[in-house]
């Protein structure tokens, strides 16, 4: 199955990598979005997306990523940078791929795999959401708050 790709462009560090990005448009099956999406946009391409997180290891070796931890929340597969955190994460729960070199003939090989295995990653990364959510969701706040004043402070 074809999968597509929507590309954000929003605070690029150079301009030739906005540049880039922005001459994608056209493309078939690509769909470029300058600028920020609203929530409800944000969340409903994250809700449908295989994510890709491009991020050079280095940066990501202990530095957290919002936009992993909200597919995870919401069981999107993602595809991640070996070396990062998230690396160990994805191996241990199977809600991804990890690219092994901060290039494109490795992060295009994994888009190509997860091509292939798409309905498994779904599937692992909707277990995985649903394990997360239970331990870090807004009932288990509610929970821990709760049990804060079960038992009165000595």
């Amino acid at each position: 199955p074809e999968i597509p790709f929507f590309v954000q462009v929003k605070g690029e560090t150079t301009p030739s990598a906005a540049a880039r990005l922005r001459a994608l448009r056209g493309t078939p099956h690509v769909h470029v979005h300058e600028g920020v999406l609203d929530e409800n946009a944000y969340y409903g391409v994250i809700a449908k997306s295989l994510v890709l997180l491009p991020y050079r290891p280095d940066d990501y070796g202990i530095k957290s990523s919002g936009v992993y931890v909200e597919a995870k929340f919401m069981g999107s597969p993602v595809i991640v940078p070996e070396g990062s955190w998230m690396a160990d994460d994805v191996r241990a729960l199977g809600n991804g791929l990890v690219f092994d070199a901060f290039n494109a003939e490795s992060v295009a090989g994994c888009i190509r795999r997860a091509q292939r295995e798409i309905v498994r990653l779904r599937a692992a990364a909707r277990d995985a959401a649903i394990a997360f959510r239970a331990a870090n969701g807004a009932d288990r706040c509610v929970d821990a708050t709760e049990a804060l004043f079960a038992d009165p402070v000595p």
